[in-house]
């Protein structure tokens, strides 16, 4: 009996003793060491906990694995950040546990990165009708760049390690909406550093607004002819509006296909004789300013137009009208009509291609000695299957 109290006592003071962690237990190594954040200046990083007493950290940092060096030594938290660092590099920590002073074996080493500067230009060089090309330039510690585009919130387009980008896909039927910006990025074995942006205060250095964003426009309408100002001889004609448009470029020609005018307005006023027959065609175009380029969309359709077939009539036999006029440049033929009214009620006498026609009747009635019978001409162009008929043309009245 005293022999198994002897050695329920020994046992118990055998447990009563503490054994020094350096005489055999092990300070369990730091794992599950990473990145968690970065900016410009600053990183954070964190670890798994190591349990047990008195646990406390050290901590190193350096700029290479060879120049690590401790920042803190007595650290009890699993999470640390430091500040004071440079944009766009890259550094190396670990860390490792203390049991009562006693160390544990240092974590693997992690790289930390740090985010670079934003880029100081940013800007489009080049388009087509659906895509368009942006250049920047290279940031110092950027291991690559961010094509992203915002609008309310960032979406990242692509990636990519080059100093320019062609976006394509887009649509030049429409307006744009979003933002296109680029955002360099330093990349890490484990982490990538970059900013993300929920809003920003200034775009002009590194992102270019959507109204400020050129594709080559699409093809506009056939111009129409607003309206003719025959005493200066002057024809206004217009095109609808497309997106991306900077301007618009007419030309005009003659009846002899010979360009006689061109210049730039969405709503031109062109000089155009009467007696002939004009077409006009336009496009949109864009320009890039920081290459200076102009981007030129399709031409439209032609538009005809001609205007003032000049005419006078007298009467033959007294009971038929000779009516007689200028040559009118590119037509076809001529159509003659006859009224009793100068204001309308006109009907078709004749078509021919010369330039004089012998009217005999009036609808199915025959010319009268008296009344008064107002006559005009019209100029036709075949053009395809379609005629392109002059306005504004004259009424010559005869008794």
């Amino acid at each position: 009996m005293k022999r198994i109290s002897a050695l329920i006592i020994s046992i118990a003071i055998l447990l009563s003793i503490a054994i020094p962690v350096g005489a055999g237990a092990a300070v369990e190594t730091v794992s599950g060491l990473k990145q968690t954040n970065a900016e410009t200046n600053r990183v954070d990083f964190e670890w798994e906990p190591v349990f047990g007493q008195n646990v406390k950290y050290e901590i190193q940092m350096g700029k290479t694995l060879d120049d690590l060096q401790t920042v803190r030594d007595d650290y009890y938290f699993t999470d640390y950040y430091t500040t004071n660092l440079s944009a766009g590099k890259s550094y190396y920590a670990r860390v490792r546990a203390k049991i009562d002073d006693v160390p544990g074996e240092w974590s693997e080493p992690l790289e930390i990165v740090t985010v670079p500067e934003e880029t100081k230009s940013f800007v489009q060089t080049d388009c087509t009708t659906n895509s368009a090309t942006f250049k920047w330039d290279a940031v110092e510690g950027a291991t690559a760049y961010r094509v992203c585009e915002f609008n309310g919130q960032e979406k990242v387009i692509a990636t990519t390690k080059d100093t320019t980008y062609t976006l394509k896909g887009m649509n030049n039927k429409t307006a744009l909406e979003s933002k296109i910006f680029v955002k360099p990025i330093r990349e890490g074995a484990a982490y990538t550093a970059e900013k993300i942006y929920e809003y920003i205060y200034s775009w002009d250095s590194f992102a270019i607004t959507a109204d400020e964003i050129k594709l080559t426009p699409k093809k506009v309408n056939t111009p129409v002819v607003d309206v003719i100002y025959s005493g200066l001889q002057l024809v206004s004609c217009s095109t609808s509006k497309v997106p991306f448009a900077s301007n618009y470029q007419y030309a005009v020609y003659d009846a002899k296909n010979k360009k006689v005018f061109s210049g730039s307005s969405q709503t031109p006023s062109v000089d155009a004789k009467r007696g002939q027959f004009y077409k006009i065609r336009m496009r949109a175009y864009t320009t890039i300013s920081a290459t200076n380029k102009t981007k030129y969309g399709t031409w439209s359709d032609y538009k005809y137009f001609g205007y003032g077939a000049n005419v006078s009539a007298k009467k033959i036999k007294k009971t038929n009208i000779k009516a007689s006029w200028n040559k009118f440049k590119g037509a076809t033929n001529y159509t003659v009509y006859i009224s009793k009214s100068a204001n309308g009620g006109f009907k078709k006498a004749g078509t021919t291609k010369k330039t004089s026609f012998t009217i005999k009747k009036f609808g199915k009635k025959k010319i009268t000695k008296k009344g008064t019978y107002y006559v005009k001409v019209v100029a036709n162009k075949k053009v395809g299957k379609k005629t392109i008929k002059s306005t504004d043309n004259s009424v010559a009245s005869v008794r």
